[in-house]
């Protein structure tokens, strides 16, 4: 065989596989949900490309990422920022603030699937590619898809582009409704706690305070500020608002960024993240000035005491929205809303919310812990080391199961997934889990999918609709789940956000590493002492066979989520700490 096909989602498989377009031909994927579907459905062979990128060579190029996207972005800031603050009387870095950490996962894309591309050419002797079609629109705002890949990257072997239709399933029209209302039957303390913070907002009274806090969607962790009394107004920002009221038709003319105005490299991959940037700032930085002139009118109006997030502002609105209120020097405070910050080693979390604000509200790490993983990154935020604040209870009163795997989903390598435990090695870890969960008999086993996965997001979902003995419950949150089930044990596949969620429950877990954020080792040695770590299926395997047995040591040590993720008065902590913003500065 010397043509090979890469295909990107399980639109493009079906597509194949109704076509007999893999007859005489090497399959390969961006997703692992396609390989797997294939494989299941169709008895299709088809490997995952992430199978030709090392752990290693991740984490080299994540350094030369970064380096070379910030270039880019320095130049633009150089040349392009101040003709903008001219004309608008501002002070702002746009690129940095755009692009930083969307460029990075844009360069990323680019670099690894051309890299994967060319070893499988190599290795196979291909003389033809066969591309399905591909929108790398997933972090900037852009047209670049295959066809440009194509002619761009491989121009001296010959391409083809298939445009696929689209899955022709269609959506009901109620299908979020359909899905609230399971969550409910399914936990119907939902509703008593919504009910309650309703009744907080409706007696909260407005302080009619001169100062306010602007919130900015989603709030995540801190969602609770706003059930509380604090002494400001409040100013709800949302992903949804849309800038209205000044007109800029002929912006983008003005502030051009062509390849000869800001002078940068011919290296192909620079180029093609410089396109994409393009593409970006000028379809949409009329919305994004038009969004910072209206807070500006807020503000001739009411003063802004300090701007609150509680996801990372790293893309689109958000992103411009903290940027300026940090250029007029109002202070901007950030929270931790995932694990894996302050105790394993992902220096991209900079790029996502530690240049974001000016403090930022922890799990629990402090800066001592950022400087042993990063002794040469500044400057960072004041780190408050407050704790997580939500938690399923302990009750008592809940229904015992034996074992809760909260699986992980399958990110597209051109979507991210590359810097994390790779697509291949991850789906080949639930795979055996799963299928050694399904031989044991007489216990109590649930799989919990995030909420809303389907074949296109979950890779092993064909595989775990075959295993009879596994109860699989995707229509409520882990959380959710938590406060009705407390199992005697808990397999995590890839250390990530359930960690934290069962930390503090009396049972055992079992934890893989992720290799795209490996634990720092003083870290690790706290968590060896609470969970059963392995870096391999096998030792998890062998772990929980001997947990059935009744044979495996208790590990309950709190030293890890007593440095990491719990800490007394986090609440009280946190108001306490907004409450205290005085005028121009925190203390």
């Amino acid at each position: 065989m010397n043509t090979a096909v890469i295909l990107h989602s399980i639109a493009d498989a079906q597509y194949l596989a109704a076509n007999k377009l893999h007859e005489g031909c090497l399959i390969f994927s961006t997703h692992s949900a396609a390989h797997v579907y294939l494989k299941e459905y169709y008895g299709i062979s088809c490997q995952c490309i992430s199978k030709y990128l090392t752990v290693e060579e991740m984490w080299v190029n994540r350094e030369l990422i970064s380096e070379r996207t910030h270039k880019i972005l320095d130049i633009l800031d150089a040349v392009v920022s101040p003709e903008i603050n001219k004309r608008f009387n501002l002070k702002m870095s746009y690129f940095n603030a755009l692009y930083s950490y969307g460029g990075n996962h844009q360069y990323g894309a680019y670099l690894h699937f051309v890299t994967a591309v060319e070893r499988i050419i190599a290795q196979y002797n291909l003389t033809k590619l066969i591309f399905f079609n591909y929108r790398f629109n997933t972090f900037l705002d852009t047209k670049t898809d295959m066809r440009f890949i194509s002619d761009y990257f491989f121009k001296d072997i010959e391409t083809e582009i298939i445009e696929a239709p689209r899955s022709d399933r269609t959506v009901h029209k109620y299908r979020h409704l359909i899905t609230i209302l399971k969550r409910l039957i399914k936990n119907p303390l939902i509703v008593r706690t919504k009910l309650k913070d309703m009744a907080k907002r409706l007696i909260r009274r407005s302080p009619n305070s001169s100062r306010a806090l602007l919130l900015y969607d989603e709030l995540y962790e801190l969602e609770f500020i706003r059930n509380e009394p604090l002494k400001y107004n409040i100013i709800n920002y949302s992903t949804e608002n849309k800038p209205r009221g000044v007109a800029m038709k002929r912006l983008v003319n003005e502030f051009d960024i062509s390849y000869e105005n800001v002078n940068i490299t011919n290296n192909q991959f620079d180029l093609a993240l410089f396109k994409d940037i393009r593409d970006d700032f000028s379809k949409n930085i009329a919305s994004y000035i038009n969004s910072v002139l209206n807070l500006q009118k807020i503000r001739e109006k009411q003063e802004i005491a300090a701007g609150i997030w509680g996801g990372s502002p790293w893309y689109k609105t958000k992103a411009i929205i903290i940027e300026y209120l940090r250029s007029e020097g109002i202070p901007v405070i950030g929270a931790q809303h995932g694990c894996q910050y302050g105790e394993a080693i992902d220096p991209w979390h900079y790029e996502s919310d530690w240049s974001r604000c000016d403090y930022f509200i922890s799990y629990g790490f402090d800066r001592g812990d950022l400087m042993k993983m990063y002794p040469e990154m500044a400057p960072l935020p004041e780190i408050l080391p407050y704790g997580k604040v939500n938690f399923p209870s302990t009750n008592k009163r809940k229904r015992p199961i034996d074992i809760l795997f909260p699986i992980t989903n399958t990110v597209s390598i051109l979507e991210g997934g590359i810097f994390r435990t790779p697509a291949d090695l991850l789906t080949e870890r639930q795979t055996d889990i799963l299928r050694y969960l399904n031989s044991l008999n007489g216990l109590s086993i649930y799989i919990k999918p995030l909420v809303n996965s389907n074949h296109n997001n979950l890779a092993v979902m064909p595989i775990l609709k075959g295993l009879k003995n596994l109860k699989i419950v995707s229509d409520v949150m882990l959380s959710e789940f938590l406060e009705q089930y407390h199992p005697r044990a808990v397999v995590i596949e890839m250390a990530s956000q359930p960690l934290v969620e069962v930390i503090h429950l009396d049972t055992e877990i079992f934890l893989m590493n992720n290799h795209g954020a490996p634990y720092e080792k003083d870290s690790l040695e706290e968590l060896k002492r609470r969970v059963h770590y392995s870096e391999s299926t096998e030792d998890t395997i062998q772990s929980i066979s001997l947990f059935i047995e009744g044979r495996l040591e208790k590990r309950r040590d709190s030293s890890f989520s007593g440095h990491h993720v719990y800490r007394q008065g986090t609440r009280d902590n946190i108001i306490k700490f907004i409450n205290a913003i005085p005028a121009n500065n925190l203390p």
